[in-house]
C-alpha cells in the first residue's frame, strides 16, 4: 500500500513539473508571437500594416473601409472552462466592442472566436483523458464528434478575403489535433506516457506550428486592435494549442 502511495505521489510530481515547463514554454512562445509585428517593423522600417504587395494593401484598405454588416453574436457570456480543467495560459474573453477590429471583420472574428472557444473546452477535457492508463470511455468519440462539427462550421463561415489563408490553416490545425489525440489515446492505452506521446506523435507539433502561424497572420492583419483585443485573440490560440 505504501509503495502505491509513493508511486502516485511521484507521478503527480512528475506531471506537475511537466505542466509547469509547458506553461513556461507557452508563455515564452506566445510572447514572441505577440511582438512579432513590432520586431518586423524594427527590422524593415515603416508603420505596422500589410506587406509591400500593392494588391494586398488595396484589399486591406477596401475591407477596412467597408461598413459593419449585421451578425449574430454567438460568443458566450460565460467562458469558464469545463469542470476539472483549466486554461493552460491566461485567458481573456473576447471584448464585445472589439475595438480596433475593422467593422466589416467583427462578425467573422466573433464567430471564429466562439468556435475556437468551443474547440478549446472539448480539447481540455480530451487532454485530461490522457492521464489515466485507460482513458474514460466515450471521451475521445465525443471530442472527435464535437471537433468535427466545429471544423464543419468553420468551413462554412463567410471569410474575408484577406483572412482566407489563415482560416484554412486554423481548420488544418484542428484536423491535425484530432489525429494527434486519436493516436495519443491509442498510445496511452498501450502503456506510453505523456512524454512519449508528445514526442512521438508529430501531428501535435504540426498543429502547434499552424496555430502560431494563424496568430501571426491575425496580429499582422489587425495592427490597430486594442491591447485587450490583442490579449484575447492571443489567449484563444494559445489555449487551443497543446504545447
Amino acid at each position: 500500500m505504501g509503495d502505491d502511495t509513493e508511486i502516485r505521489s511521484a507521478r503527480r510530481g512528475l506531471l506537475l513539473s511537466v505542466l509547469l515547463i509547458l506553461v513556461a514554454a507557452c508563455a515564452l512562445t506566445w510572447s514572441a508571437w505577440r511582438y512579432w509585428p513590432t520586431l518586423m517593423q524594427e527590422e524593415g522600417g515603416g508603420a505596422a500594416g500589410p506587406p509591400g504587395d500593392e494588391k494586398l494593401k488595396n484589399l486591406w484598405a477596401e475591407e477596412d473601409a467597408a461598413p459593419e454588416a449585421a451578425f449574430e453574436d454567438l460568443y458566450p457570456i460565460d467562458t469558464t472552462p469545463p469542470a476539472g480543467t483549466q486554461y493552460p495560459c491566461p485567458f481573456t474573453p473576447l471584448p464585445r466592442e472589439m475595438a480596433g477590429i475593422p467593422p466589416s471583420h467583427r462578425g467573422y472574428v466573433s464567430h471564429v472566436c466562439s468556435l475556437v472557444l468551443k474547440a478549446i473546452h472539448i480539447r481540455l477535457e480530451a487532454w485530461e483523458g490522457l492521464g489515466p492508463p485507460q482513458p474514460p470511455a466515450g471521451l475521445l468519440d465525443r471530442y472527435l464528434s464535437e471537433t468535427r462539427y466545429i471544423v464543419g462550421k468553420l468551413k462554412k463561415e463567410p471569410t474575408p478575403k484577406s483572412m482566407e489563408e489563415s482560416h484554412k490553416m486554423l481548420v488544418e490545425a484542428l484536423e491535425l489535433q484530432m489525429t494527434f489525440l486519436q493516436r495519443g489515446y491509442e498510445a496511452r492505452a498501450s502503456g506510453q506516457n505523456y512524454q512519449q506521446i508528445a514526442d512521438g506523435i508529430p501531428e501535435g507539433k504540426l498543429a502547434s506550428g499552424k496555430l502560431m502561424s494563424v496568430w501571426g497572420c491575425w496580429q499582422m492583419r489587425y495592427p490597430n486592435a486594442s491591447p485587450e483585443v490583442v490579449d484575447s485573440l492571443m489567449h484563444h490560440f494559445c489555449a487551443l494549442d497543446f504545447y
